[in-house]
């Protein structure tokens, strides 16, 4: 049975080494555990997933700024978005198998609705411990090994695949439906817990749930899920 207190497999898979094996630790540990667990020593992992955020963006767009100059500003950011949202982070996540290693409280490993939101929270912990624990540099072999390769993939495949999530589902309704896609977005949470959580509604129905510290953020995770779901084979 997996153990999520033995990270030996995490450590061998993605080949990380750690001068303080502390900041891993703590980098997989949720908020609800340490609440569930009082005794526990160890703090949550939000203060990481915050520096992992912006760890994170900047590894991306220093990437894109050196590695292709042939694109435009506008070009850039729509990438970037694809490459930075909860939905993308959450697929690379899952795909490593990061999840697994998660503490978790008992009710919320039972709360599979914010499933995608962990994962994509734990992946940006997990980029902000090793930058905590040896700079950048190591933070930008991690973030090549996981994302920027994908991204690479992508690209050789066409630029088109980057079009904005947004604008892509936009183009999907109105070709469809006739319609654009409404969403309808709340704050919720208080203090470093406050997020937005955006609905995408379609012809009256919600079509995509998605999650954000921004509200740009939590439309364009939403508008990826309703494409991931709903419109996979829609051609442009």
């Amino acid at each position: 049975m997996h153990n999520p207190l033995n990270l030996k497999p995490l450590i061998d898979q993605l080949e990380l080494e750690f001068r303080n094996p502390l900041l891993l630790r703590v980098a997989l540990t949720h908020r609800s555990f340490v609440n569930e667990h009082p005794t526990w020593s160890q703090p949550h992992n939000e203060r990481l997933e915050f520096l992992g955020d912006q760890v994170l963006g900047l590894i991306v767009k220093d990437f894109l700024y050196d590695e292709y100059s042939q694109f435009d500003e506008g070009v850039m950011t729509q990438i970037y978005n694809n490459l930075v949202n909860n939905y993308f982070l959450a697929e690379v996540s899952i795909d490593c198998g990061l999840p697994r290693f998660v503490l978790l409280s008992n009710g919320e490993a039972q709360n599979y609705a914010g499933a995608h939101m962990r994962a994509a929270r734990a992946l940006e912990a997990l980029i902000g411990a090793v930058y905590k624990d040896q700079g950048l540099g190591a933070a930008r072999l991690l973030v090549d090994h996981l994302i920027l390769r994908r991204l690479r993939d992508m690209l050789r495949a066409g630029l088109p695949s980057f079009n904005d999530p947004k604008s892509r589902l936009q183009e999907i309704t109105q070709a469809k439906y006739g319609s654009l896609p409404v969403y309808d977005c709340v704050l919720t949470g208080e203090g470093d817990k406050q997020q937005f959580e955006c609905k995408v509604v379609i012809e009256g129905q919600i079509m995509g749930l998605g999650f954000g510290r921004s509200q740009k953020k939590a439309q364009l995770a939403a508008a990826n899920v309703a494409i991931s779901k709903h419109f996979t084979n829609t051609g442009s």
